[in-house]
C-alpha cells in the first residue's frame, strides 16, 4: 500500500514530540528506529508480516511486544509501534524513520553529506572535509563515502540539494564540450 507523505510526517512528528525533550531517549529511538529499517530491509518475510493487511493487528501488537519488549526496547518506541499496527500504519514505516530522521537532524543540527571519490578516504582527509563542510553549512556534518573508480580525481559532495562536482571526469567532460563547440580556424576549415 502506498502510504501518503503527510500521514507518515505527523506519526513521526508525534514520536518526535514524545522524545525530542531527552537527548539520549532521542538517539536510541534513532538508532533503533534505523536497525529496525534495516532488518525489515534485509529479511522480506519479516516485512511482508507487519505490512500485511491480512494479518489482523491484535497479532501483530502480540509480536512487537514479545520480541521488542524481550529485546528491553525503549517503552514509549514499543507502545508507538504497537499503536502503528492498531492504526494499520505500520507499512508506513520506511517513511516514517526518514521523517523522524530528518526531524532529529533539524534539532541536533546535523546534516547527512555524501561524498564520492575514486580511492577511500583516510581519517584525516574525512576530518579535514568534516570540518570544511561544517563551517560552510554551519551544521555537524554525517559523512556517507562512496568509491567510485571512475571519478579519475577529486570529488563529488551531495549535501542535500547542493551538489559540489570537483572530479576529474566532469572537468574532462567540460572541456571536451568547450572543445567541440570552438572552431579553432574558422567555418573553410571544417567539412558540412
Amino acid at each position: 500500500m502506498q502510504v501518503d507523505g503527510k500521514i507518515a510526517a505527523v506519526y513521526a512528528s508525534a514520536l518526535f514530540e514524545l522524545v525530542a525533550d531527552r537527548q539520549s531517549q532521542l538517539l536510541e529511538v534513532e538508532e533503533t528506529l534505523t536497525n529496525m529499517q534495516a532488518v525489515f530491509a534485509q529479511d522480506a518475510h519479516i516485512w511482508k508480516f507487519f505490512a500485511s493487511p491480512v494479518v489482523k493487528p491484535d497479532h501483530k501488537v502480540q509480536v512487537i511486544r514479545k520480541v521488542f519488549a524481550a529485546a528491553n526496547l525503549d517503552k514509549t518506541l514499543v507502545n508507538y509501534l504497537c499503536l502503528l499496527a492498531l492504526r494499520r500504519r505500520i507499512d508506513a514505516l520506511p517513511e516514517i524513520v526518514r521523517e523522524f530522521q530528518e526531524l532529529v537532524d533539524e534539532k541536533l543540527a546535523r546534516k547527512h553529506v555524501t561524498v564520492a571519490s575514486p580511492r577511500p578516504l583516510d581519517a584525516r582527509q574525512q576530518e579535514a572535509l568534516r570540518k570544511a563542510l561544517g563551517d560552510h553549512l554551519k551544521r555537524s556534518i554525517i559523512l556517507k563515502e562512496e568509491v567510485r573508480p571512475e571519478l579519475i580525481g577529486g570529488l563529488v559532495i551531495h549535501a542535500g540539494d547542493v551538489l559540489i562536482d570537483t572530479s576529474m571526469q566532469s572537468k574532462l567532460k567540460r572541456l571536451r564540450t568547450q572543445m567541440l563547440d570552438q572552431k579553432i580556424f574558422g567555418e573553410k576549415y571544417y567539412e558540412n
